[in-house]
């Protein structure tokens, strides 16, 4: 599948440094990338330098000018840029290390003159901002639809795994009722479109994490009302750090797995007769603001937390 014209990349290995090609298909990205980083073309495959997305003929195709490519040899794996971002960042929390170890003043001063001048958080529409949707379906047309998407994909996640669960640790005479708890849980999240809002700027300011600009505030370690660091990040600004938020996470405080499913599970078994499990109660706890807080990595905390929630007040 070609292209009726030439469009302008970038093509670089694992190691090496970037390189321009015009092309108007995969396999002569493939044919030009592999001259110039010295590869064998038929072994060589072609992912997304930001997020190590295979990519196919058809997909090529959607992609916009000046997209970046990593050739990748046999056995080769590229994770992405978003993951190995994530490694630093984790090596320096986990180190006590500074950011400015690895950054003199001048590099500093350099990256915020850098973030202020790219920033075009004002910009809503594809087609004002086209590198900020680089790689992004072609069916997203605003950066909050396409923000909109991601906070569904997380609470998906949340969902499905919260399911399993339940599913695979629950005594066969209360199975029922759970299945019948998983089934409300979803109608719910339908109803309510998988929480969407939370990161889409164009919601009502009550539904909304961020404020009319797209800005996000870290809301500190599960048990601190604040962030000492003050950490805070714009994914609508830029390409950069919309890749960045993919390092913010939505922190359940009463833990999901050690805590809220257990518990579930318990009020499925403790329950009297005529009493039913709260629908409303376990959807808060799992996938509402009543129980997540919007953190960066650094302040995702993974120690063990003290829950006071009893299974009772799981039960109607």
């Amino acid at each position: 599948m070609t292209l009726d014209y030439e469009c302008p990349y970038k093509i670089r290995g694992i190691q090496e440094q970037k390189y321009g090609v015009s092309v108007n298909s995969l396999d002569t990205l493939i044919s030009e990338g592999s001259k110039k980083l010295n590869m064998n073309a038929d072994e060589v495959s072609v992912v997304l330098e930001e997020d190590g997305t295979l990519v196919d003929s058809s997909y090529f195709k959607a992609l916009p000018p000046q997209t970046v490519f990593v050739l990748l040899k046999k056995d080769e794996k590229w994770p992405g840029i978003t993951n190995n971002i994530q490694n630093i960042f984790r090596a320096i929390s986990e180190h006590n290390l500074d950011l400015h170890d690895f950054l003199k003043p001048d590099d500093l001063e350099k990256l915020w003159k850098k973030e202020t001048r790219d920033d075009k958080s004002c910009l809503e529409l594809r087609s004002e901002d086209e590198n900020w949707f680089a790689g992004v379906r072609e069916s997203f047309k605003t950066k909050s639809e396409y923000m909109n998407y991601k906070a569904q994909s997380r609470v998906k996640k949340y969902y499905s795994d919260a399911s399993a669960k339940l599913k695979k640790d629950v005594d066969q005479e209360v199975s029922e009722d759970i299945r019948e708890l998983v089934n409300q849980l979803k109608n719910k999240l339908e109803k309510n479109s998988y929480q969407g809002t939370y990161f889409d700027r164009t919601a009502l300011e009550t539904e909304r994490i961020c404020n009319s600009d797209g800005l996000f505030e870290c809301e500190g370690k599960f048990d601190e009302s604040t962030c000492e660091n003050s950490h805070m990040i714009n994914p609508y600004s830029s390409r950069q750090n919309c890749l960045m938020f993919g390092m913010w996470d939505l922190d359940h405080i009463i833990e999901k797995t050690r805590v809220i499913i257990p518990m579930v599970l318990k009020a499925a078994k403790m329950k009297k007769t005529k009493q039913i499990l709260s629908c409303d109660k376990i959807y808060n706890l799992l996938f509402t603001r009543h129980n997540l807080k919007l953190v960066f990595r650094e302040c995702h905390s993974k120690k063990s937390r003290v829950s006071t929630l009893d299974w009772k007040t799981l039960c109607l």
